[in-house]
């Protein structure tokens, strides 16, 4: 019989488009680290197709100074009151608790910049575990991340699912041969994610309510 959304013990959710809304922020912080290349265009399709990687990374690949990262993350922490949280899912992962699943996020940012946003919005009673891409040699899509929970939490692939809204989050799930959840009111589109074939595909937050009052 196939699985449904809530058969799985260990749910590990991506941070940013999933949980957090945070992408205009992010444009604002890539816009200031970017403001003296002269003639720099932000290619925003580029850019947000890397959510998962360390910002060092992501800058390499969009042909800027990784040295710049710090001007990033200088302003986004300037910044942060602007991120807002998605609603529905912090509604839905409470449910997940009330139900003793164990919920633990997996995020391209770094440990304490991670740590700030969840302790600002009183969110990090939420979850029995952060891993982060500074704490790791590979960030998404290598499977490292989930590798590193599953050890942690001495939980199996069979009984873990990861949820995220990047195309970097369905393949880190796919690497390390774990179910996933694609949700759609991230950065990605389904039709970027189909070719990946996520177990579980969430298009609207509303649906997750559904899910909620309907398991």
């Amino acid at each position: 019989m196939a699985k449904g959304i809530f058969d799985y013990h260990l749910y590990i959710f991506d941070l940013d488009g999933t949980i957090i809304d945070s992408s205009e922020l992010m444009l604002k912080s890539l816009a200031y680290a970017t403001k003296d290349i002269e003639g720099y265009i932000i290619d925003e399709k580029l850019f947000f197709s890397q959510m998962g990687k360390k910002l060092e990374e992501i800058f390499d690949i969009l042909g800027i100074d990784p040295s710049l990262a710090a001007l990033y993350r200088q302003y986004s922490a300037k910044h942060q009151d602007e991120i807002k949280v998605f609603e529905e899912v912090i509604a839905f992962i409470k449910g997940l608790k009330s139900q003793n699943k164990l919920v633990t996020i997996n995020t391209g940012k770094e440990y304490v910049r991670t740590q700030k946003i969840l302790g600002e919005m009183q969110l990090e009673e939420l979850f029995d575990l952060v891993v982060c891409s500074d704490k790791l040699v590979n960030s998404k899509p290598h499977p490292e991340s989930i590798y590193t929970t599953l050890e942690r939490l001495a939980i199996t692939k069979e009984k873990t699912v990861m949820i995220g809204d990047s195309y970097q989050d369905i393949l880190c799930a796919q690497n390390a041969e774990i179910d996933s959840v694609f949700v759609g009111w991230g950065t990605a589109t389904e039709s970027e994610i189909v070719s990946l074939n996520p177990t579980f595909i969430i298009l609207e937050e509303k649906d997750l309510s559904e899910l909620i009052h309907n398991p």
